[in-house]
């Protein structure tokens, strides 16, 4: 070995030394069972046990599902049925002389869900999110995030059972925080069970359908509901930030691209190895392996809605978020062909997870050729999504603060709705309600609903747990909180659920108090938004209104 293949190695060796110093990527655990739905502490040792023996399964105690469990199980979550009927039937326009409900859905994003038996250093937790310079640590509320994300699912399912008017629920992208497998599979495991199968089922079961197109099974007699995903920066992107030639990609369990989700995705209990993300033999689904696709709703009265849902993280510009969305030419003219085919249908809705000024487009040659004989080349997605009439509406997320309705293009045109997480303040699902007028029918109104858990349950007549300790060492704190819980929750399951899902709401808080999202509170302060994480309230119900000319 010569002296400058000695240099290489040595400098080679140096920089990984650097790496793992400076953290990019410190796995602790690879347990397929995250931190959220087990801790473990070694309880009092047996006094009949040998000193220096090792410890037995006795000495393990499960104190955030309880003791003698190894995962949640939707019976535990019970909520009050006259809270239900308030959330989902309480639509002023369902109850307006002046206007028919065609359509009704339910719509939450950014979930999020983080595995923190994953740790990660100084330099790459910087990245999380949009807060690369001002995120401290971890946030509160991604402790417990599991018993809220229940609380939200359970909601939703006891809604479907008694508004037969619901004909989708649709998570709008970011199912995992870090982007690892063991995140994805606590997603995956929680929408099958709370959702798609209303019970506990084995962690080998079936997942029904594929991961972006799956129908809601076991429903009252007559009711029929689908479940929809959209892809989010942080389903295919590390960290929602690094892409393949990112510090992260080599190391264990990472997903950084889209061919990555889908690997993961097929190894996935009970997910189709054929076809993870659904089959493509159905209308509307021959391209549903790139990540997007449409369906064409059937409704009362003979109305039909085409309903679009984007990849808006196709081909994504990694590390920079703002440049983030970008989708392929192809892409933009398959969205014109489906716009354009869409004769029958009386009203057009499309989804992406980010907002339409963030989607940029990216051409090939051959596909500018195609683009300028369609009449489309240099056009943006909200050029397109204006240039027909039947499109009444565009649901994004990815905004962590959400934003007020906002209407692009002429001759009626459409709006824009930015809906905030359920990861962060204010943690809220949506209920969309579409109606038409009586007297004018080409006249629809979108009024969207916002929940979160203090319309689900009274958190102030649950139990009081004291939580103290320093605010800047969140895991501190949790554990006492969680060693006090034991004591005041005992056997009472769903008491212990609701607590913890009230845990993870006040960390919520307990994060826009300590103003951990500064770059969310500098666009706030510029825009001065609707959704505000800078006070404790925001708009429950906005309405808008658009009208369409007559069809000639």
């Amino acid at each position: 070995m010569n002296f400058r293949t000695r240099l290489q190695v040595l400098l080679g060796v140096s920089f990984l030394i650097a790496v793992t110093r400076c953290g990019f990527v410190q796995p602790r655990n690879d347990d397929h069972l995250m931190q959220q739905d087990r801790v473990t502490i070694s309880a009092a040792p047996d006094p009949k046990e040998k000193p220096g023996g090792k410890a037995t399964d006795r000495d393990i105690v499960d104190y955030l599902v309880g003791p003698g469990r190894r995962r949640l199980d939707p019976a535990d979550f019970v909520l009050n049925p006259d809270r239900i009927e308030r959330v989902f039937k309480s639509s002023r326009l369902a109850r307006s002389e002046e206007h028919e409900v065609v359509q009704q859905f339910v719509y939450f994003t950014d979930v999020q869900l983080r595995d923190r038996t994953r740790h990660y250093g100084r330099v790459v937790r910087r990245q999380l999110d949009r807060a690369n310079q001002h995120l401290q640590n971890n946030f509160y509320q991604d402790h417990a995030d599991v018993f809220y994300f229940g609380q939200v699912l359970t909601a939703i399912r006891q809604g479907l059972a008694i508004n037969e008017k619901i004909d989708f629920v649709v998570h709008g992208g970011d199912a995992m925080q870090l982007a690892v497998p063991t995140e994805l599979e606590a997603f995956n495991g929680m929408v099958r069970d709370f959702l798609l199968e209303g019970r506990q089922m084995k962690p080998e079961a079936a997942w029904p359908g594929g991961w972006l197109a799956a129908p809601i099974r076991n429903l009252p007699e007559g009711a029929s509901c689908h479940y929809f995903n959209v892809i989010g920066n942080h389903d295919v992107l590390s960290l929602g930030t690094f892409g393949t030639w990112s510090p992260t990609r080599k190391f264990k369990n990472s997903i950084y691209s889209f061919h990555k989700l889908i690997k993961y995705l097929k190894l996935a209990p009970g997910i189709s190895t054929q076809s993870p993300l659904g089959p493509a033999d159905l209308p509307g689904q021959e391209t549903i392996s790139r990540g997007y696709f449409f369906q064409d709703r059937k409704l009362a009265d003979g109305i039909s809605a085409r309903v679009i849902f984007l990849n808006t993280i196709e081909l994504p510009r990694t590390f920079n978020q703002i440049d983030q969305a970008r989708i392929s030419g192809e892409q933009l003219l398959w969205l014109h062909d489906v716009l354009k085919g869409a004769t029958e249908a009386d009203f057009v809705l499309v989804l992406g997870h980010n907002p339409l000024e963030e989607i940029d487009v990216k051409w090939k040659r051959k596909e500018k050729r195609r683009a300028a004989s369609a009449g489309v080349d240099e056009r943006t997605v909200q050029d397109v999504l204006g240039a027909y009439p039947k499109v009444i509406g565009y649901f994004a997320g990815h905004k962590h603060w959400g934003r007020e309705p906002r209407l692009y293009g002429a001759d009626g045109g459409f709006y824009e709705f930015v809906e905030p997480p359920v990861q962060e303040y204010p943690k809220a699902f949506a209920l969309f309600t579409i109606a038409r007028g009586r007297k004018h029918p080409t006249r629809y109104s979108i009024e969207v609903q916002h929940f979160n858990l203090e319309d689900l349950m009274d958190l102030k007549a649950l139990p009081a747990i004291r939580l103290d300790g320093s605010e800047f060492k969140e895991i501190e704190r949790f554990s006492r909180w969680v060693e006090r819980l034991n004591g005041v929750a005992g056997n009472d399951r769903a008491l212990r659920m609701k607590l913890l899902a009230s845990y993870c709401y006040q960390g919520a808080l307990q994060d826009r108090r300590m103003n951990r999202r500064k770059d969310a509170e500098v666009e706030i302060v510029e825009e001065w938004l609707t959704w505000s994480i800078l006070q404790d309230k925001f708009d429950r119900t906005v309405t808008v209104s658009v009208e369409h000319p007559e069809p000639e």
